[in-house]
């Protein structure tokens, strides 16, 4: 949003006469800016006036006078076009939707009209643009009741957000967690308070968040109420706030059920004890995702009474607070995923490859996440690493999880010892634990390792393979289970006899592999490499999880980077008839 220069309107200036940078000739200012106007029987245009990049137009709407800003109207890039209100005027309308504070001031809002995706405003000509608003502003200011109330629906939490005010001194927000049954229920509310900034974290039972998101503070409840009817609903506004009218609306209608009969019997019979009362309204859009909203409801007295009674009887205000919802429903509905219920899922290898899958993990909405990796990281893998070279010396599991659930409450992230160190009995005890397991360790001895013991003991969980071959030259992924044909195993056999290259290998010997004497060695390859290789593990991730595969798969992408067509085209190899009879691991399998 551009902040109006409002101390450049204070002067007029008549455009000059002469050709304009679009071809018009403009001998008299308003026969120019007249000709949108002159289509709409409604609009009149009073007198137009400038100062230098800034025009202002004033016109009437159905005898209602209204502001036309546009500025830079000589540069087709930095147009901004602006259909100003004011309040009085606003009021006329009966607080249409769409309708912006701008100045308290001025007691001025402005039209959001467009949605500028669907509008290259670059592309108009400025009579064009002025009749596209001009036409816009008639749409809005036409909008039938039921047309209007839509509308507010579709706006409802930008609406309530605007109204949103400090508490006292104190600007307040909520993060939000909903619980997934759809009747009314108390939820915890936890407040804590610092320098002038509240916060509550409000979530139903059974939410566990990781240590170093642990709510703080003072404990309370929160109503929450879901709406099953919003339709007539408006949201409140900093001019129109809500009063007991519009909550009893909501939850005691005389003239419509908003909540359901459940909600509603148990909101008249929750006792409230308090002087204010934390409210989560929730609730359904048109063509969108389910939001919520919260705000404070302040009573003349904390006498025990009935929620609705309290309402009826000591209503004093009720304030909205922004809020953003984070439980892991609605973060999968705002993103397309349908993993509501997403696996378990344990890490090995926490390397350049592992480091890249474990934020994409959690991106899945995957929660309970156990990661192996007794290495240190070392600061010259920086530049292919989710961590950075401050991390250089540290433990790699330490400082992911570290990373991971301070940035998501709700991540649990377990430290795993080494596997190959444990018996039988605890590693099969350990991998019950989880529903896949993603094995992203280097090497193809230590690949072939872990295969064997899986195998022994007979895991049940699904497998993912993910490595890359010598310079990144190939991506692959190997999607399996232990109860069919197809292992890790089976890709090193070759018409029947077992040699040393992986089958699906894009190398060919002529790799690079730098030394560091006893300190080890590498193959050099990006990030780009990884981007890809990680969209593929992703993928095959997604394909175990949503049920489209079931066979023991392994996919490959050839990485050739060496021409842009090359690097920008990569068609994954997907064959799941690797399976080899004489693998000494599952060839036995019927």
């Amino acid at each position: 949003m551009i902040a109006l220069p409002w101390k450049k309107l204070c002067a007029n200036f008549i455009l000059p006469c002469g050709e304009n940078h679009y071809g018009f000739f403009l001998r008299c200012p308003t026969s120019f800016y007249n000709r949108p106007f002159d289509n709409y029987a409604e609009f009149s245009l009073i007198d137009i006036t400038m100062e230098g990049d800034i025009i202002r137009a004033n016109f009437t709407y159905c005898e209602s006078p209204l502001i036309l800003y546009i500025f830079e109207p000589g540069n087709t890039y930095l147009r901004e076009v602006f259909v100003c209100i004011e309040d009085g005027i606003a009021d006329k309308f009966h607080l249409p939707p769409h309708y912006i504070r701008y100045s308290d001031q001025k007691k001025l809002s402005f039209l959001c009209l467009l949605d500028r995706e669907q509008h290259i405003l670059s592309s108009y000509s400025l009579a064009d643009l002025i009749k596209l608003y001009l036409g816009q502003v008639q749409s809005l200011l036409t909008l039938s009741p039921r047309q209007m109330a839509t509308e507010y629906l579709k706006e409802f939490e930008f609406y309530w957000n605007s109204a949103c005010q400090l508490i006292g001194n104190v600007h307040v927000e909520a993060e939000v967690y909903l619980p997934t049954l759809e009747t009314a229920s108390l939820l915890n509310c936890w407040y804590s308070e610092e320098k002038k900034s509240g916060k509550y974290i409000i979530f139903p039972e059974g939410v566990v968040f990781n240590s170093c998101n642990t709510p703080k503070g003072s404990i309370s409840t929160a109503v929450y109420i879901p709406i099953e009817v919003p339709e007539g609903i408006i949201p409140p506004q900093p001019n129109a706030p809500w009063d007991a009218k519009d909550i009893l609306n909501i939850v005691y209608s005389q003239t419509i059920d908003r909540i359901s009969p459940a909600s509603f019997e148990f909101l008249r019979n929750l006792q409230v004890d308090n002087y204010k009362k934390v409210v989560v309204f929730s609730f359904s859009q048109p063509n969108s995702v389910p939001i919520s909203v919260v705000g404070i409801l302040s009573f003349s007295n904390k006498e025990k009474n009935t929620f609705i009674s309290k309402i009826q009887e000591d209503f004093i205000s009720f304030v909205p607070i922004h809020s953003s919802r984070m439980d892991l429903k609605y973060l999968h509905q705002r993103v397309g995923q349908v993993h509501i219920n997403p696996p378990s899922v344990l890490l090995l290898g926490c390397g350049s490859v592992g480091s890249y899958i474990l934020p994409e993990l959690v991106n899945l909405g995957i929660v309970n996440i156990g990661v192996s990796d007794p290495d240190e990281f070392t600061s010259g893998n920086a530049f292919r690493h989710y961590l950075g070279p401050r991390s250089d010396g540290q433990n790699k599991t330490f400082k992911m999880k570290l990373f991971m659930e301070f940035e998501n409450p709700l991540v649990l992230i377990d430290e795993i010892s080494n596997l190959l160190e444990m018996d039988d009995s605890l590693l099969s005890k350990t991998l019950e634990k989880y529903q896949v397991v993603i094995v992203a360790v280097g090497g193809t001895d230590l690949q072939r390792r872990f295969n064997y013991r899986f195998a022994k003991i007979k895991s049940t969980a699904w497998f993912l393979y993910n490595w890359l071959d010598a310079e990144g030259k190939g991506s692959h992924a190997l999607a399996m289970r232990y109860s069919q044909k197809g292992c890790f195993n089976c890709l090193f056999y070759n018409s029947g006899e077992l040699f040393g290259q992986s089958k699906v290998s894009y190398a060919d010997g002529s790799e690079r592999v730098i030394g560091n004497g006893c300190g080890g060695s590498f193959s050099p390859y990006g990030n780009n490499v990884l981007v890809r290789n990680t969209s593929l593990a992703i993928s095959m991730l997604s394909g175990i999880l949503d049920g489209t595969i079931s066979k023991n798969t392994v996919a490959s992408i050839k990485n050739d980077f060496s021409s842009l067509e090359n690097s920008i085209t990569a068609i994954p190899i997907i064959n799941d008839s690797f399976a080899e009879e004489r693998c000494e691991i599952c060839g036995h399998l019927q």
